[in-house]
């Protein structure tokens, strides 16, 4: 490994800690969630599997978004609407009907939630229109070598290479449908 590589590793090592981190403190929370009927988040859905759920939970609860932004509802919807209502935020969850409207209304330290993959075109489109300080979430394949976008987490690098992370946390129990594999990738626009 290069040293750039190694730097480039140890930035998001401390970055996926604090996410981690963050998960952990609210574990409690986390564990109140159950399999109910939506709007209920559940823990028994393929869609947005337990890492991703979980940290897309913590994330709502300590940065405290004024807003998120969703080009769509999902499963996602629901455990932003537990994280806002388990934390007492007065964070507004409204639905986007396009993605460039989604991307032209997150501002500094809300949140741009895309479900879909999105392709280096429409990436490359989307950035430029984003506050500086947005959130933005996709699912893989994502623009990990995009230098505007800083990464805060990306859920399948945290399970290939921090699997003691997790452990040591006691994230391991976190709820997941056997085969569902998170994919969730979070970055801040700089």
């Amino acid at each position: 490994m290069t040293a750039s590589c190694e730097a480039h590793d140890v930035s998001l090592l401390a970055a996926y800690s604090r996410g981690l981190d963050a998960i952990a403190a609210l574990q409690v929370e986390l564990a109140a969630i159950g399999n109910g009927a939506p709007p209920s988040p559940r823990w028994s859905q393929a869609e947005f599997p337990g890492l991703d759920a979980a940290f897309a939970y913590a994330l709502v609860r300590t940065r405290k978004p004024r807003r998120i932004v969703q080009c769509e509802a999902g499963a996602w919807t629901d455990f932003f609407a537990r994280a806002i209502a388990d934390g007492g935020l007065t964070t507004i969850l409204e639905i986007s009907p396009s993605l460039p409207d989604a991307a032209g209304r997150a501002q500094a330290g809300d949140v741009l939630f895309i479900r879909r993959e999105v392709v280096d075109r429409e990436m490359r489109d989307l950035v430029p229109v984003l506050a500086a300080g947005a959130l933005v979430h996709v699912r893989a394949p994502g623009p990990a070598g995009d230098a505007r976008l800083a990464p805060v987490w990306d859920s399948g690098w945290i399970l290939d290479r921090m699997a003691d992370a997790l452990l040591a946390r006691d994230l391991d129990t976190i709820p997941m449908l056997p085969g569902a594999r998170p994919s969730s990738l979070w970055f801040v626009k700089r």
